[in-house]
């Protein structure tokens, strides 16, 4: 489809300073970026004047020189009075250049315009901008007789900002009837129903922007764009209304350091479409444990150390065999008990007796020491929780209760103390807190309890369960508990009736904790679109605020949570995040096939100032792949005007950034540049647009 735009309007240019021509629509292929040309970049140059000039000296903008005077005792052309201050002068060089202001007074009346460039006051400094767009603008003159500190940048136009060419753009918003009044999808490609809004802003109940918030709502192609370390993106906009643009409130931007990256493991690893990663620790700052499942060459459990580094890349150290069962997900577990040592229970010998290990790590070296049996049974579901340095404890089901006990490591050797036992209950599910004290969640009668846990040297104590959830569902991962902060927790039912029975959609509890009584301060009634079969793992980032990642089949959404006193703040939408398909507006052209045949991700951890998500592909015969996403700060320009600095801050999802960029224009482009020192992918999926 060929969309041509045609402007009915005579004067389809937008003056601003009474030069600027707006990006020239071609003709354009339907959702093809790159086919809109961006008009040639003026060249710019600085003159810093911080002291105030001498009479005589003189500066020299292109072909004509201007001369400081005391006052105006002849009237010739390039004359300009030196101020009362040195503000005062800057004000009459910009008149005199512009051949605005006061002629006579500020300037010699005799003065002619510049032909070459114009001039704006920027601080301490005056920005000379030329004329004409293009290279040859880096020719222009800019020299003078001043004396330091006050100088021009360099003898010509083009240091403060190059001129180029006129060229392509790279990315558009999507033109035409994509910009919209209905939010009913289905109708979109209806001819009387083409004004399809969408969603807004990815929230459930604020579907209908324009009207309700008296913003227009544009997209740009769901396509993902490449953007070099330090490099500039040009994007275009085509303002298809009756009425003008006021301004660029919003952009919703989401961003990946690295894209399904396939890492090579050293043997034993050996590819398999049936190897799963299903669980990762972070060790410090810079490295994490990932414990995978490997079906291919010695089959079992595996453990291996991934070493980052500020870029992204990680190196890894030599898988190895933990054991050969085939348990994992809830019939295993692993908790960092000290500086490089990990605490995990294993399945050991033909019967599968239930025995805790301590994996030692030295750089990127494993060691796993002898396991020590806890009781020769077989039981399921197994949990660890830290509770002191060299100390956790263990959870486990063993026929219609639940064990505990305390797990005291000297040296590399795990002991336990007294059984603890919580009767007719399952699924036991910790959530670390302080030292000697934590809490877990399990199914007890009629639904979800949640109690303080506490130890006393080796003996532990349960306390009174408190009644957190209706139901008595259960699956990997789709109920969880998360420590926000000390006696502050999240519990998460994916089948809702959290406080309320049978008000299925009240999905997350607030707990606080008092010395060893648990109280359920609170929930949250969640809209449908956090509903869905998905695999749930959480981030903390600070006291107040969280990261709430889920996993659903073939991509990643997520959510930046808030916490203020009791009340948890969900956004009503999970956000974009790694794997959504890329859409060019009109049909998917389903990008997303390349995350088709990932399993399941591990707990996101965060090295370096990088999230990671590791998991295995199938499209890549079981290897395991790394995903990633660290802060974005990149400067953006209203055309080839520098407008401000701006960071994109959460981690693997979209985040909206409030730029509040004023336009004005019939048309409008705007630049991105990268202040990245590495390669990224970037998409600003949405931004708001408001009209006048």
């Amino acid at each position: 489809m060929i969309n041509l735009q045609v402007d009915r309007r005579a004067d389809k240019s937008t003056l601003v300073k009474s030069q600027q021509i707006s990006p020239l629509p071609k003709f354009v292929e339907w959702n093809r970026p790159g086919m809109v040309q961006w008009p040639a970049v003026k060249a710019q140059g600085k003159l810093t004047l911080t002291n105030q000039p001498a009479a005589g000296q003189v500066i020299t903008l292109g072909s004509k020189t201007y001369s400081f005077v005391a006052s105006l005792t002849t009237n010739t052309d390039g004359q300009i009075v030196i101020g009362g201050t040195v503000a005062a002068t800057r004000a009459n060089i910009v008149a005199a250049v512009n051949l605005s202001g006061l002629p006579g007074s500020q300037y010699a009346s005799a003065t002619s315009l510049n032909g070459d460039v114009e001039a704006a006051i920027v601080g301490n400094d005056i920005i000379f901008t030329a004329k004409t767009g293009g290279v040859a603008g880096n020719s222009i003159v800019s020299t003078s007789t001043l004396v330091p500190p006050n100088t021009f940048d360099a003898a010509t136009l083009g240091t403060y900002r190059a001129g180029a060419a006129i060229s392509d753009a790279e990315s558009m918003i999507i033109p035409g009837y994509r910009g919209c009044f209905n939010n009913y999808i289905n109708n979109m490609w209806n001819n009387r129903e083409m004004y399809y809004i969408g969603r807004s802003s990815w929230d459930g109940d604020t579907d209908r922007a324009f009207g309700i918030q008296e913003e227009l709502f544009r997209e740009f192609p769901d396509n993902e764009y490449l953007i070099n370390a330090g490099a500039t993106r040009k994007m275009y906009a085509l303002n298809f209304l009756e009425r003008k643009v006021k301004s660029v409130r919003t952009l919703t931007m989401y961003t990946k350091l690295r894209d399904i990256e396939v890492q090579t493991l050293s043997s034993p690893f050996a590819k398999s479409t049936s190897n799963l990663v299903f669980k990762t620790i972070e060790l410090d700052a810079t490295r994490f444990i990932v414990f995978y499942r490997q079906q291919a060459g010695t089959t079992g459990i595996y453990a291996v150390v991934g070493n980052t580094n500020t870029n992204g890349t990680v190196t890894w150290g030599a898988p190895l065999l933990m054991y050969t069962v085939d348990w994992y997900n809830e019939n295993f577990d692993a908790v960092l008990i000290n500086t490089d040592k990990v605490l995990i229970a294993l399945p050991v010998g033909a019967s599968n007796y239930i025995n805790t290990a301590v994996v030692t790590i030295s750089g990127t070296g494993i060691a796993l020491n002898t396991p020590v049996q806890v009781i020769n049974v077989a039981p399921s579901y197994k949990q660890l929780v830290k509770v002191g340095t060299d100390k956790a404890i263990l959870a486990f089901e063993n026929g219609s209760n639940i064990n505990l006990y305390c797990v005291s490591v000297s040296g590399t050797v795990p002991s336990y103390g007294s059984l603890a036992t919580i009767a007719s209950a399952s699924k036991p599910m910790f959530a670390p807190n302080s030292t000697d004290k934590c809490q877990i969640a399990y199914i007890g009668s009629g639904g979800w309890y949640s109690a303080v846990v506490t130890t006393s040297g080796s003996t532990i104590t349960v306390q009174a369960g408190v009644q957190i959830n209706y139901d008595t569902n259960y699956s990997y991962r789709y109920i969880m508990m998360f420590q926000i902060t000390t006696d502050t927790f999240m519990f998460w039912s994916h089948w809702g009736t959290v406080q309320y029975q049978s008000r299925n959609r009240y999905r997350a509890g607030l707990i606080t904790v008092s010395g060893t009584n648990t109280t359920l301060a609170s929930s949250n009634y969640l809209p449908s679109g956090w509903w869905g079969d998905s695999l749930m793992y959480t981030k903390p980032i600070d006291a107040t605020s969280f990261y709430f990642y889920r996993y659903e089949a073939q991509r990643v959404t997520g959510a930046k949570v808030m916490l203020s006193g009791t009340t948890l703040t969900f956004p009503n939408m999970p956000y974009k995040s790694f794997g959504w398909n890329e859409n060019q507006g009109d049909q998917q052209i389903y990008k997303y096939q390349q995350y088709n045949n990932i399993t399941q991700i591990a707990d996101p951890v965060i090295c370096n100032g990088i999230l990671f998500i590791v998991t295995t592909d199938n499209n890549a015969s079981g290897q395991i792949v790394i995903m990633s996403d660290k802060p974005f700060s990149f400067d953006l320009y209203n055309g080839d005007d520098f407008f401000g600095t701006f960071t994109k801050s959460d981690l693997g999802i979209q985040q909206k950034i409030q730029v509040d960029i004023p336009i004005g224009k019939e048309e409008f482009g705007l630049k991105m540049k990268s202040n990245d020192s590495v390669v990224r992918t970037a998409q600003i999926d949405h931004m708001y647009l408001a009209i006048d």
